[in-house]
């Protein structure tokens, strides 16, 4: 086996292998990787998740055998394709149809997930919830600034009554910041008074949320999708990095983005993947709908880096866009 091609299937190792292992199910037959060398491709999947390896030096993948394209690593050799899918399904699973974009670190975001769930038993059956600060659900309307009155935080609005902050919401007032912007949803409106439901922050951030899954499905006090309820070493907080620079163009652009769900357990092996590769960061692409796949690219610093893509189903969101219905928009 020649030394670059070594490397490659070395490389994609623990992707390849833990990637199969769904949250009840361990798919021998999914542990391999699929080589398409007249593209200079690879691909590896779980129908959950695809990844996708390519611009790979012609030279390294030369000679390969086309009835024997999938090196199996159970049997730690090249066979023929026993996957249920061929190489046209795998690649029409990405897309270009984006809506938003966010960019997070590599090593960092590994390490959260790793110092947070170190047992992979553990961390499978957590899910992964991305939010950005300057998303806002529907119907809902921006605080600039709160005041106290009594001790309490409330704020003003030209034409409205007093606006106070309710039982229900997921920020309560010890937690509010005078100085500072939240988006917030109406309650209820009384002739004396408007309640209000404070869900975020509403800042250029992008927020990383781990949640352990407690029972299936989920029937809590706690909404998975309320990052502002979790605990600190629950997320990851990261300065909007995006490629749009303009503070008013963040704004706008993501002022439509709704919370991303997902499988912890498929970021994380795939972040592995990067890393072995030498990436540094990792754009996150996502369409409008929050329950379609997203797709992940890795941002090159050495263009002979080989190209790392990777697309990853969501986990539908129930009906009232709180509770999820476990669900998993299959890739392929």
């Amino acid at each position: 086996m020649k030394s670059g091609l070594a490397t490659i299937i070395g490389k994609c190792a623990d992707t390849a292998i833990y990637m199969s292992r769904k949250r009840y199910t361990d798919v021998d037959d999914l542990k391999v990787l699929l080589f398409a060398p007249e593209h200079g491709e690879v691909y590896m999947t779980n129908g959950d998740a695809v990844v996708r390896i390519s611009d790979i030096p012609h030279q390294v993948l030369e000679g390969l055998n086309p009835d024997y394209p999938v090196y199996d690593y159970m049997a730690e050799r090249f066979v023929p394709n026993s996957l249920p899918y061929d190489l046209r399904t795998l690649e029409q699973a990405f897309f270009t149809d984006f809506s938003f974009t966010v960019t997070l670190p590599v090593v960092e975001t590994l390490n959260f997930i790793h110092n947070k769930y170190p047992d992979a038993v553990a961390r499978r059956g957590t899910i992964t919830v991305l939010d950005v600060g300057y998303g806002l659900l529907p119907d809902s309307l921006i605080v600039p600034r709160f005041d106290h009155l009594s001790g309490r935080p409330v704020c003003t609005f030209p034409g409205f009554p007093l606006c106070f902050i309710g039982n229900s919401s997921p920020i309560q007032g010890p937690a509010i910041y005078l100085d500072r912007a939240y988006a917030a949803k109406l309650v209820d409106v009384k002739s004396d008074a408007v309640i209000l439901d404070v869900y975020k922050e509403y800042v250029p951030t992008t927020t990383m949320g781990v949640y352990k899954l407690m029972d299936y499905p989920i029937e809590d006090d706690l909404h998975p999708f309320d990052l502002a309820n979790y605990a600190d070493d629950d997320k990851l907080v990261a300065k909007l990095t995006s490629e749009i620079v303009d503070d008013s163009g963040l704004m706008e652009t993501f002022r439509d983005f709704r919370p991303i769900v997902f499988e912890t357990e498929y970021l994380y092996y795939i972040l592995i993947m990067l890393s072995e590769f030498n990436y540094r960061e990792f754009s996150v692409h996502i369409r409008a709908n929050p329950t379609d796949p997203f797709f992940i690219e890795g941002l090159k610093q050495d263009p002979d880096q080989p190209t790392v893509e990777a697309i990853i189903a969501t986990i539908v969101l129930g009906a009232d866009g709180v509770r999820m219905d476990q669900k998993v928009n299959s890739v392929v």
